[in-house]
């Protein structure tokens, strides 16, 4: 979206094979310190024996006298987990890995040069991989060999992961609150109700926040920065069915991120159905306890498109998602052979000769049927054989509407007056044709001695 976001890029260097690892993450924190060494380890398919590093936070707390340090608590985890022996360069001495930081500004110039276009931070480390693997066959000047070669030489030497991944997250117990959230790096996640007030363990990884009780997972967010509010609808339904009026009013609903189809359909509901549009969308709302909001998003938005603004319709095209293709390709015919009156087939065209009876020297009364795209016409025309002697129109009987409609009605009034004006009027024969079309004239013109409308 045009939007520049800054990101923290994770390297790592092999000093043997001179293959480079680069991955990018939205925070620098202690959480994708750990996720970045177990997926360097899953691209290795092995683990390093010794570990070369700065004197970042996020693995020393501190550093004492003759190089003896205090490691966090969380790498010491990762080391023991792993098993890997570390090693910190002097403080201020970052010449000392000297490798690794030309890898730093190769991977700007080459992988980050220009400045990729993504939709996503999963999009950009997909582009980082496979920029690096294309590395891998660049030739090292002293062996004549490919560093892929030289790292498929070197995992032999590497530990093997046999304990499997590592979890690099970080848990802590406590309440959820009477609004039925729980706070993580000052951000609030939202629970189901029915776990309101109870204790639970919320866990943070690098992208995600997962809450748990009785080691079950109850809900799941996507990390979001601090002040900031994850609220899912799904969890606050049991309350919305017994207070429809926090639809307006409950913060979880005002914070909710409604899409423009999801508000014009409301808006359109309440515009034809009044309070009774207001109760159909919270019943499409409602939908969600028996099927994912995503799919009840998707039977939405089809059925603004078709401008289809009912309950009915919704859980139709939701019935069409759920069931598959097959419901949806489904091609039978209606049989109408039981109902005569309903033509089977149609080519759209009315036949023309109906207008000849405003030709006939005829004293019975004529009535014609115009159809406009939201209204009924209905014109009363009286002929004789010599002269019209009056125009009657009837107020137009209106159709379905839409909020949008009202904006086109404006243009209608004056065809409106000039039908009042030439009601009272008397023409000469000659030009009778002529002004019954005027009269007529309501976006159409209608034409005797052609036949046609």
């Amino acid at each position: 979206n045009t939007v520049t976001t800054k990101v923290m890029i994770f390297c790592a260097r092999s000093a043997y094979s001179k293959a480079t690892f680069v991955r990018a993450y939205l925070r620098d924190d202690m959480l994708s310190f750990l996720d970045a060494h177990v997926w360097l380890f899953n691209q290795l398919d092995g683990v390093p024996r010794k570990l070369a590093y700065d004197n970042l936070s996020s693995a020393v707390t501190k550093v004492g006298k003759r190089g003896q340090r205090e490691l966090t608590s969380k790498f010491r985890e990762l080391r023991s987990h792993y098993l890997f022996a570390s090693r910190f360069c002097n403080v201020a001495r970052g010449n000392e890995k000297g490798h690794v930081e030309n890898s730093v500004k190769r991977a700007e110039s080459n992988y980050l040069t220009p400045v990729p276009r993504v939709t996503s931070i999963e999009m950009l480390n997909e582009h980082l991989t496979r920029s690096s693997t294309g590395d891998l066959s660049r030739i090292c000047r002293q062996t004549k060999r490919s560093y892929g070669e030289l790292l498929q030489h070197e995992r032999s030497t590497f530990l093997p992961l046999t304990h499997g991944a590592f979890k690099a997250a970080r848990s802590h117990m406590q309440k959820v609150d009477r609004q039925s959230t729980v706070t993580c790096d000052s951000a609030r996640y939202s629970v189901p109700t029915k776990f309101a007030c109870l204790p639970v363990v919320v866990r943070a990884f690098h992208d995600r926040v997962e809450v748990l009780y009785k080691e079950h997972i109850i809900a799941s967010h996507r990390r979001i920065e601090a002040g900031g509010w994850s609220l899912e609808l799904e969890h606050y339904l049991p309350i919305l069915e017994r207070k429809p009026g926090l639809l307006d009013s409950g913060i979880p609903f005002k914070r909710q991120a409604w899409s423009a189809a999801e508000q014009l359909l409301r808006r359109e509901l309440e515009y034809r159905l009044g309070e009774e549009g207001t109760r159909q969308f919270l019943s499409i709302v409602l939908l969600c306890k028996s099927h994912p909001w995503s799919l009840v998003r998707e039977a939405i938005e089809r059925c603004v498109a078709l401008r289809a603004f009912h309950e009915q319709a919704v859980r139709l095209e939701l019935q069409v998602l759920v069931q598959g293709p097959a419901l949806a390709t489904c091609n039978r015919e209606l049989d109408l052979s039981g109902h005569p009156a309903l033509p089977v087939t149609s080519t759209g065209m009315r036949d023309l000769s109906i207008y000849d009876t405003l030709l006939t020297d005829s004293r019975e009364p004529q009535v014609t049927t115009t159809e406009a795209h939201d209204s009924i016409d209905l014109v009363h025309i009286v002929t004789s054989a010599d002269r019209v002697d009056s125009v009657t129109t009837i107020t137009p009987v209106p159709l379905a509407r839409s909020a949008q409609d009202d904006e086109e009605d404006s243009h209608q009034e004056t065809n409106s007056e000039l039908r009042q004006q030439c009601a009272g009027q008397s023409p000469p024969d000659a030009a009778i044709a002529d002004d019954v079309g005027a009269v007529l004239q309501d976006g159409t013109a209608l034409c005797l001695g052609e036949r046609e409308l």
